[in-house]
């Protein structure tokens, strides 16, 4: 055994660190001869090794088909539409099609007589039944049966001819804004 310059003592066999002879081996307890920084880099080295960037399909990336972006988007375009829908008890000014009619009936309570309630089920039935297509519901009526148990609600379903400030059919207002 000899010492070294820094005070370490080192054997000549065993002097051999990291295919060094001339480098004496860390004492016990300290860091091994890697620092942080270069586990860091051989870590990011090793990772970037292993990607590329073709984009060839023989990658694993998940990109969902074009109907997938379609159908959403088309869902939130009725969702958010849907309040565009005018629900009126008369006619409509503008010139229509029927696309035809809607009725229901539930159990009376002060919910199936409120108007916003009565508005929001008959745009849902409608937007079920015909879509986009649908631009107003027209001839709102309501009505108790004869034992006051039930409320009977029918109305008429149509687009409009042309253009209009509400419409969601094409040929209306731009889809989306």
């Amino acid at each position: 055994m000899r010492a070294s310059p820094s005070g370490v003592e080192r054997s000549e066999e065993a002097s051999c660190y990291f295919g060094r002879a001339s480098q004496t081996r860390p004492p016990p307890g300290a860091a091994s001869g890697f620092s942080v920084w270069q586990a860091a880099i051989a870590l990011i080295l090793t990772i970037a090794c292993g990607c590329s960037t073709d984009n060839s399909a023989d990658h694993f990336s998940y990109v969902p088909p074009q109907t997938e972006q379609e159908k959403e988007i088309k869902a939130t375009d009725v969702a958010l539409d849907r309040d565009r829908i005018m629900v009126q008890s008369g006619n409509l000014a503008l010139p229509y099609q029927q696309l035809g009619p809607l009725a229901y009936t539930e159990p009376f309570s002060p919910r199936a007589i409120d108007e916003d309630h009565i508005d929001d089920r008959l745009r849902t039935m409608a937007i079920a039944k015909w879509g986009n297509d649908v631009d107003a519901i027209v001839g709102v009526k309501t009505a108790l049966s004869r034992d006051a148990r039930e409320v009977n609600v029918s109305a008429e379903v149509v687009k409009v001819t042309g253009d209009c400030s509400f419409c969601r059919h094409a040929g209306g207002y731009a889809q989306g804004k």
